[in-house]
């Protein structure tokens, strides 16, 4: 047997804090779901332009209710995926 075939790896993964996406996500909105979850990031984007359309079509007045409720889902769900996540790496469920 060479040598190259005796080698054990392991991959390590650092946990994420669920207070950086928090913050994130309340000053960034969408962009900060990322933090936390690429397809979160791409669907709560999607749907803060399409309320963003809207907003203009109101003249803005629509703005004061989507924008904080946008906010709103993008912490909940950062914070639920973020849980998830550390919950998986520490059960050894995570695939690379």
């Amino acid at each position: 047997m060479s040598e190259n075939q005796n080698r054990q790896y392991v991959v390590t993964r650092s946990p994420k804090s669920v207070g950086l996406g928090l913050i994130l996500t309340l000053v960034l909105g969408p962009i900060g779901l990322f933090y936390a979850t690429i397809t979160g990031g791409v669907i709560m984007a999607v749907v803060d332009t399409i309320f963003a359309i809207a907003g203009f079509m109101t003249l803005g007045i629509s703005l004061f209710i989507t924008v904080p409720l946008v906010n709103l889902i993008c912490m909940v769900w950062a914070y639920k995926a973020i849980t998830k996540y550390n919950e998986d790496l520490f059960n050894g469920n995570l695939n690379v």
